[in-house]
């Protein structure tokens, strides 16, 4: 059809006789076919509940892949879903598309779904920095901080949205806490290294780029890095010595 409903209904309390009866007598008052990919563990259940109403709105389909659910949430006139990968996949895609207002609300339905995921957090939290709202970002981060002190990805985040907004004294306290849950990681002392250069404190950066050296040797920020500790000692060599006044 050219215009429809898409329809995913898969959770439990959702798919009993009563609620699913109830799910399509409202699909048989919409203006458009509702397609509704039925899982196997529903399919004779919603096929049996359906023809004994004698539906003429609902399009039942085998299940739908990845690609072809983002087709039809992309063309669909509105999705009626309790699915949690939808919503997850949905902000995905609008991040991919520079879209962060949308991804914020998808974000949130696919949390509300499943609260514990992680993942759909974070990427709250990154949709939140680029709608330029800081605030709410750091108090998602340190929510899942909460429950997982060690999870060093959540920790990076928060660094870096500190370096962001020039804060490297909190910054370099985050890259810190990572470097007790895993020492000698690269990418704290990289940061550690940066925040120090940032902060005119030359031989604690001077320290840090040398030990991201000797982890990652052959990056392409070494060469920089090595440039930049080489500046660093030239600057030192040409300052002025200060002299001791003896009274």
């Amino acid at each position: 059809p050219k215009e429809f409903y898409y329809l995913t209904c898969h959770r439990e309390e959702n798919t009993n006789d009563r609620n699913l009866t109830e799910i399509f007598k409202a699909i048989e008052l919409l203006d458009a076919p509702v397609i509704y990919p039925v899982h196997p563990r529903n399919k004779e259940r919603a096929v049996r509940i359906g023809n004994k109403m004698g539906t003429k709105n609902i399009l039942f389909t085998e299940p739908a892949g990845y690609l072809e659910s983002l087709c039809l949430v992309n063309h669909a006139k509105k999705i009626n879903e309790d699915k949690f990968e939808i919503h997850y996949e949905l902000g995905i895609n609008h991040l991919l598309n520079a879209e962060p207002y949308k991804a914020v609300f998808c974000f949130q339905k696919a949390i509300k779904l499943n609260p514990k995921n992680i993942n759909a957090q974070i990427q709250l939290a990154i949709s939140h920095e680029l709608l330029d709202e800081p605030e709410i970002s750091l108090m998602i981060y340190e929510k899942i901080l909460e429950e997982r002190p060690n999870f060093i990805l959540c920790h990076n985040h928060k660094a870096g949205l500190y370096m962001q907004l020039g804060e490297f004294e909190e910054a370099a306290k985050v890259f810190k806490q990572i470097l007790k849950i895993k020492p000698n990681y690269f990418r704290a002392n990289l940061g550690l290294g940066i925040c120090f250069d940032k902060l005119e404190r030359r031989h604690f950066a001077v320290r840090y780029y040398k030990k991201y050296i000797v982890e990652k040797p052959d990056s392409d920020t070494t060469k920089a890095l090595v440039g930049r500790i080489v500046e660093i000692y030239s600057k030192k060599s040409t300052e002025p010595k200060r002299l001791k006044v003896v009274s």
